[in-house]
């Protein structure tokens, strides 16, 4: 643990220098370790398909195919707004991943404002569990609406609040062209779509096409709805936020 806590004093970046994954990785099998990475998507690449590796941080995959096939007993927690293949690879035989897609409990805004368990449930899934946009969203209903989330919910409106924006600014500013046009396409229509629908009037190759809705998928911003066959839908929150926007590819 010490060899471990000493990385940690340093700026600590995962490479491929004095063989740090292995000994990063016996650590784990001998020690019980709890590992937090925040803003995990710094990592990867801007204006590519979610998940391309910076250069300076390559050694990243290897460190997460490593941890996923050893066997250990620690847990890494992950926080990022994408995700890439590699850590598709901790639902393996020697490890288990849960992900998070949001909370919905009531207990977030419990004794906040004007306390209605339905209409806040309805505004925790309006701004799909995102903690920090139920937050600044809370603030606002308090100086505006004197904490009657009611009284928010009937404007009928998804209000982007500046917080909000920035933070979505950070997502939108890391898309690659063909992401862009597929959002564009999105924002056009008003329901879920089909995957041929949604490619009928778009100008990409097949496979840049299927990259780009898939590197949506893994940025959490489309979502897959299983009926009689496949739909996806755009997050309503970044919908609206796109709306405000001249997308030029």
């Amino acid at each position: 643990m010490e060899l471990f806590l000493d990385f940690c004093q340093q700026n600590f970046i995962i490479d491929n220098k004095d063989n740090k994954v292995a000994k990063i990785a016996e650590v784990f099998k001998e020690k019980k370790c709890l590992i937090i990475f925040d803003d995990l998507q710094n990592i990867f690449s801007k204006n590519q398909f979610c998940g391309e590796y910076k250069t300076e941080y390559q050694e990243y995959e290897n460190f997460f195919k490593t941890i996923a096939e050893i066997e250990h007993q620690s847990h890494i927690i992950l926080i990022s707004q994408e995700k890439c293949p590699t850590m598709q690879s901790f639902n393996s035989n020697s490890s288990d991943c849960i992900e998070l897609s949001g909370l919905y409990s009531l207990e977030i805004i419990k004794n906040l404002g004007k306390y209605n368990h339905q209409e806040w449930l309805k505004l925790i899934n309006l701004y799909e569990g995102n903690i920090n946009y139920i937050q600044d969203i809370r603030i606002l209903i308090k100086d505006i609406f004197n904490g009657d989330v009611k009284e928010f919910l009937a404007e009928e409106n998804i209000v982007i609040t500046p917080n909000i924006k920035l933070t979505l600014d950070n997502i939108f500013n890391r898309l690659c062209d063909a992401e862009k046009k597929i959002i564009n396409e999105f924002v056009k229509y008003e329901k879920p779509m089909t995957r041929q629908d949604l490619k009928r009037n778009l100008d990409l190759s097949a496979i840049d096409f299927i990259n780009g809705l898939n590197s949506l998928i893994n940025r959490y911003l489309i979502t897959k709805i299983e009926q009689n066959k496949t739909l996806f839908q755009l997050s309503p929150v970044f919908r609206e936020y796109v709306k405000t926007k001249t997308i030029s590819i």
